[in-house]
């Protein structure tokens, strides 16, 4: 069995908790530049001058390279300990064969892109790499490779230890060359985490569960590949710790037990939707061949146990990454399995490309099973599923929401206004109709509420020839009647829905500026914010915020609670994440808003509750002064930038197995590839309240 010497130690030592991007395919892009200085001993620093690491490699392209005295010093420390330096443990005959004087690295992008394109060349010509292949690569301390084509999954090989890039390589050449001729075995992975029960490779002998791909057009598969940095042991006692420790995206893990090391890369993970908790244990159920230390919860699964009883050892570990995310696309380098968005991205074009990505992304979330049940739920495009398959009336009274405000950038005759006024329309309709099985529309006040907003004074949205059915009013005035259940009584509202409510009806009295519906506004909207202390009035956001212009707009006064709604958009901004807040792994987070302030909670696509509404307070006088304007926008473009970020774009679709369909989908979080209706509805109504502000309308 190997072991990590003393030496190998000190050359593969970077800060415990972070590890600097620009040694993880950061937020340093291509072309950037960072001002790095030596310190003693290797110790580099930033410009600033603090720490980003020590005693690193050479590891990106950045930070130049270790200085001589840290090598030497390496060189002299392992001479004096004399312990023999060895190469991070591999696979069996890997280790069997004898000690080797090698240390991995993270190679650097330069040799990550030779490597790329070599394995690229290998995979059109579908020939096995010779055998000096990838010698330009480094020492990577573990590669993963995938293949897809059209989505669908090709090949997926992960490989450890010395040589690990050219095996890699020979085993993913073997795989496309079986499934080009139609004539392999069945392909299965050793746990069903692997690739996911609707990815699992399956070519059998005779007639194959998917097309053959004889004659197929290798230029067209898509290749992510990963090599992963020096394999770092750490002592986690349990799976929870391992997940509290480690970075969901960006840390891979491993473990060896006897002879037999397995890791799984965060890749594999972002595609599973999975933490670095669970792909230890898939690592573990690999390395031990035993499925039942597979699963969570099972305790002698914990590695503090494995540990003592297996003599286990784990590693944590960084990559770097690189993909070509469609066919005929340069490949570029991923972080965290996408690209990080720069806030100079964010214009008002780009916004409103956003935009209208997201309309079609709700506009194509349609059932196709001849039934009335609406709209699809949460998306799970990289496993090609759905986590729900049927979204809830909110969602769908939400979206229908989301895609008549995004319809009123447009002229009637804009081929974008009908398409989302049929489509809300469309849903209203099926929200009319309870299928089978469907939950009750109205058990709540939220649809009720949502559906008024929405329906109240336009018939069928003014599209032409149309006309509303019976059972479309029926179904509001039974909204309609339900709302009036909630004015009698707030208490009777949910308090998740009170600002909702309150929001229909102040809309409501703002369109028909009756005494008695003003009356029934004011107190709902008094009830809300009078009732919720200044802290917790985001979570009414931002329904409760725009509850409070309507109702200026039904009583053709002020805003009588724009002090408060001025204070929350100073907490919201508060919480937001900035560049040192969001550190050197948190490029991508910049932005985003953290509600909590006693746990290591990341920002989420909820960060658009809030945003939604001071996005229209940047357009609204009322409460933006007209000297504030610019201040604000530029408070506002980080978190928008967040929010884009969200976005599964042309760059993660490398993740997904049908990329066109998951375009435009917010997902639940940088790490979470779920694709909640919610969000995306959410998202686009706080980029529509955001152009407008923008551009002044």
């Amino acid at each position: 069995m190997a072991s990590i010497s003393f030496m190998s130690c000190l050359l593969i030592v970077w800060k415990e908790d972070i590890q600097p991007l620009c040694h993880g395919g950061g937020s340093v892009g291509v072309g950037e530049e960072r001002t790095f200085r030596a310190g003693f001993l290797g110790r580099w620093r930033n410009g600033d001058g603090s720490v980003r690491a020590l005693w690193a490699g050479r590891h990106r392209a950045c930070c130049g390279r270790a200085t001589s005295r840290a090598r030497w010093v390496a060189v002299l420390l392992g001479l004096v300990v004399g312990m023999p330096c060895v190469a991070q443990p591999g696979n069996g005959a890997a280790e069997n064969a004898g000690v080797r004087l090698v240390v991995a690295a993270l190679p650097t992008p330069a040799q990550t892109m030779a490597a790329f394109e070599e394995l690229s060349a290998l995979v059109v010509a579908i020939r096995a790499p010779d055998t000096g292949a990838f010698s330009s690569a480094g020492v990577p301390g573990a590669a993963s490779i995938t293949l897809r084509l059209d989505g669908q999954l090709l090949a997926r090989v992960t490989t450890a230890g010395p040589g690990c890039l050219h095996e890699a390589a020979r085993q993913t050449i073997e795989i496309l060359d079986q499934r080009s001729r139609g004539r392999s075995e069945t392909i299965k992975p050793q746990t069903r985490s692997e690739t996911g029960p609707d990815e699992v490779l399956v070519v059998l002998k005779g007639p194959p569960v998917r097309p053959l791909l004889r004659g197929l057009d290798t230029e067209r598969v898509r290749i992510s590949l990963e090599l992963a940095g020096p394999l770092v042991p750490f002592r986690p006692k349990t799976l929870d710790e391992v997940d509290r420790q480690l970075a969901r995206g960006l840390d891979g893990v491993g473990v060896r037990v006897s002879s037999t090391t397995e890791v799984v890369f965060p890749g594999a993970m972002l595609t599973l939707n999975i933490g670095p908790g669970d792909g230890l244990t898939t690592a573990i159920a690999r390395a031990t061949g035993d499925v039942g230390l597979g699963v969570r919860g099972n305790p002698d699964a914990e590695p503090g146990v494995l540990g003592t009883s297996k003599g286990a050892v784990f590693f944590r570990f960084r990559t770097v990454h690189v993909a070509n995310p469609d066919e005929g696309v340069p490949p570029i380098f991923l972080f965290r399995g996408g690209r990080v968005v720069r806030e100079r991205e964010i214009s008002t074009a780009s916004l409103r490309l956003f935009a209208d990505l997201m309309a079609r992304n709700l506009i194509a979330r349609r059932m196709t099973d001849g039934t009335k049940r609406g709209m699809v739920g949460t998306v799970l495009p990289t496993l090609g599923r759905f986590e729900r398959e049927s979204a809830s009336p909110v969602e769908q009274a939400l979206a229908g929401l989301a895609l008549v405000r995004y319809s009123e950038r447009f002229s009637r005759e804009d081929a974008a206004w009908v398409a989302a006024r049929t489509r809300a329309a469309e849903i209203l309709d099926q929200l009319a109709v309870i299928e089978e099985g469907e939950a009750d529309p109205l058990a709540g006040f939220a649809c009720a509420a949502l559906a008024v907003s929405v329906f109240e004074d336009v018939e069928n949205f003014g599209l032409p020839g149309a006309a509303a059915s019976d059972s479309v009013r029926g179904f509001l005035e039974r909204c309609r009647a339900r709302l009036s259940e909630g004015a009698a009584s707030m208490e009777a509202v949910p308090e998740s829905e009170r600002g909702l409510v309150a929001f229909a009806l102040a809309r409501r009295a703002a369109g028909t500026k009756l005494v008695e519906d003003v009356s029934a506004a004011e107190r709902a909207v008094g009830e809300v914010l009078g009732g919720t202390p200044l802290a917790q009035l985001v979570n009414q956001m931002p329904w409760i915020g725009w509850a409070a212009l309507a109702l200026a707009d039904a009583k053709g006064g002020a805003v009588s609670s724009a002090t408060a709604l001025r204070e929350m958009r100073e907490t919201v901004f508060a919480h937001a994440l900035s560049v040192d807040a969001a550190g050197p792994d948190g490029g991508d987070l910049v932005g985003g808003i953290v509600f909590s302030t006693s746990g290591p909670a990341l920002p989420t696509w909820q960060s658009a509750r809030p945003l939604a509404f001071i996005a229209t307070m940047l357009g609204d006088r009322r409460v933006t002064d007209a000297g504030e304007v610019v201040k604000e926008q530029a408070r506002l473009l980080p978190s928008l930038r967040f929010l884009r970020q969200l976005e599964t774009d042309e760059a993660a679709g490398h993740l997904c197995l049908w990329p066109g369909g998951a375009r435009g989908g917010v997902r639940a979080a940088v790490w979470d590839q779920r694709q909640p209706a919610d969000a995306t509805s959410l998202t686009l109504l706080t980029v529509c309240e955001a152009l407008r502000g923008f551009e002044g309308k």
